[in-house]
């Protein structure tokens, strides 16, 4: 026998498979072998503080890890000698928030420059232990634009070169129906980036993926490339947003939360302190504006715990700086999550997880109002796209309304009338006839709402109309007596936390009373001078009034609305 030639084809022989750089205390990671004989047995070995979960002795091992990176490997003999495999697994550091970019409940360090698609600021669609916040951004994606991107100017990127070495990462929470795997890019650009001279002034690009529906996920941005190495790391000014590029779809992206986290890399060797909310329960329902205490447990290993803030719905209820720690809490209606942030004498930050409480009414529902309105649209084939709107009905008690029919009129891009039937968590989805291509504009009007039992009150409406009176309230709210000279003005409308108070023409010395929209009284306070604020963070969502008066008997009224 005569030899005529070896081949070697590397594809059948056994390789090492899986993530060389992980997230700190990360679980659930896979390694394999591939390509291994059936039962051969493998001996796998990890960092000293990983942990194998499962398939040692096996070509596959899942793995949880702790902070320390080293080499994952693995030993087997393929019948013929022994045979060793391993690969060096990065694992990063803890990473803690620094200051967030995009904040649709309160002041980002970013600015909005400009939109390709139809960004608009809405109520959180679906507020969870991800993401509780009451607004976000929904953004409707331009079909039209195979780039289409969000910019914003930034002026607190100061060393780009953090985010390239991983010193800093971007974060941003996403709520979406897109494929799993979309790719989301963030993009840093300088003052000589244009839109036609790619790749100039395009200091690095970083991107993350959609990982699941339906659902808050908080993802993270890793470093996709750089394409123009020249660009100086301290002239960014600009941040791009492509949701999809590369494509041509129109889909909805609600986003909430573009933060940037610095590693913590233990530097102090000062450690994190722990915290758990011990009363009340986890489920437990009151009666609503029933006040109870939120008591916390709280330790610290290195140090001493100098200060509990605790928070409903991310919204702070005030600081304990006494132990043990609590905060006493006015109980609103529906569902509320609470959480603790515990700071130890060196001010290092633990949360606690969240938890959540429900108040329930105790008194029978007489009327219904429309609580939100999110317009969108749904694939019709072949490139069309039908318009949508979803609509939340609710009673006067704050619950929502199964079985009401809705009827709400089109216009924009398509005009016609349409009814649809709320579901058991009150929200009726109506969808136009007819589709469309390209860019829609998609605009609704809530008509009426019936239901059997209950009477529908529009005035008590959060929104009716989308589009340019899609707000119930301007961001400025102006009260007017064009005799007297009087004005009385309330800002922001709708708020969250503070309500500011300006008032024009009155006396020296007046008195604010705030009443709910069933005439109770729940709140007076006097105000020297012309300026003040009212804390209405605990007030339950709704429709307030605001009623100023002087020494004079002068009065005037406003409306403002509580997120």
């Amino acid at each position: 026998m005569e030899v005529d030639y070896v081949r070697v084809y590397d594809g059948f022989k056994p390789h090492f498979t899986g993530e060389a750089v992980v997230s700190n205390q990360a679980t659930g990671v896979v390694y394999s072998i591939e390509n291994l004989a059936p039962g051969t047995s493998v001996n796998w070995t990890v960092p000293s503080d990983a942990t194998i979960v499962s398939g040692q002795g096996t070509a596959s091992v899942t793995v949880d890890f702790g902070s320390s990176s080293g080499r994952v490997s693995a030993s087997f003999n393929d019948g013929c000698s022994e045979k060793n495999y391993s690969n060096y697994i990065e694992v990063e550091p803890p990473y803690v928030k620094e200051f967030s970019f995009e904040n649709f409940d309160d002041p980002g360090t970013a600015s909005l420059a400009s939109a390709t698609g139809d960004l608009t600021e809405v109520s959180n669609p679906s507020p969870d232990v991800v993401n509780s916040s009451n607004l976000s951004g929904a953004y409707v994606r331009n079909s039209s634009e195979q780039y289409d991107l969000i910019t914003y100017s930034v002026s607190n990127i100061t060393d780009a070169s953090n985010y390239v070495y991983k010193s800093k990462k971007f974060y941003l929470d996403v709520y979406t129906t897109v494929p799993v795997g979309t790719e989301i890019i963030l993009q840093l650009e300088t003052p000589l980036a244009t839109a036609s001279n790619y790749p100039s002034g395009r200091h690095s690009r970083y991107v993350a993926k959609v990982e699941t529906n339906n659902a808050w996920q908080r993802l993270p941005f890793t470093l996709l490339d750089r394409p123009d190495p020249s660009t100086p790391d301290g002239d960014v000014s600009k941040m791009i947003l492509l949701f999809a590029s590369n494509t041509f779809t129109g889909d909805t992206y609600y986003f909430d939360n573009l933060d940037s986290y610095a590693a913590d890399n233990g530097s102090t060797g000062n450690q994190v302190p722990t915290i758990s909310i011990s009363d009340p329960l986890d489920g437990a329902t009151f009666d609503v504006n029933t006040t109870i205490t939120i008591s916390a447990n709280t330790s610290d290993p290195d140090g001493t715990v100098s200060q509990v803030e605790f928070f409903s719905n991310g919204v702070s209820l005030g600081i304990d700086n006494t132990a043990p720690f609590s905060r006493d809490f006015t109980v609103p209606l529906g569902d509320s999550n609470l959480t603790a942030e515990a700071t130890d004498d060196l001010g290092a930050k633990g949360t606690s997880t969240s938890i959540t409480i429900t108040g329930q009414a105790t008194t029978q529902a007489t009327s219904m109002n429309v609580a939100s309105v999110i317009v969108g649209s749904q694939a019709a084939g072949r490139g069309q796209k039908y318009g949508t709107a979803s609509v939340t009905i609710q009673d006067n008690n704050g619950n929502v309304v199964p079985n009401a029919n809705v009827t709400g009129t089109f216009s924009g891009t398509f005009n016609e009338q349409v009814t649809g039937t709320t579901n058991s968590n009150g929200v009726a989805v109506l969808q136009t006839s007819l589709s469309a291509k390209g860019t829609l504009t998609i605009n609704i009007c809530i008509d009426n709402v019936s239901y059997a039992s209950l009477v529908y009150e529009a005035a008590n409406n959060r929104i009716t109309c989308t589009g340019g009176t899609a707000k119930l309230a301007s961001k400025t709210k102006v009260s007017e007596d064009p005799i007297n000279g009087l004005e009385l003005r309330v800002f922001p409308n709708p708020a969250s936390r503070t309500l500011h108070v300006r008032l024009f023409g009155f006396e020296a010395q007046s008195t604010i009373n705030v009443f709910n929209i069933s005439g109770q009284h729940l709140l007076s306070k006097s105000i020297d001078g012309d300026v003040s604020s009212i804390n209405v963070s605990e007030f339950p969502s709704g429709l307030y009034f605001i009623k100023i008066r002087d020494e004079s008997s002068h009065e005037k009224t406003a409306k403002f609305m509580k997120l």
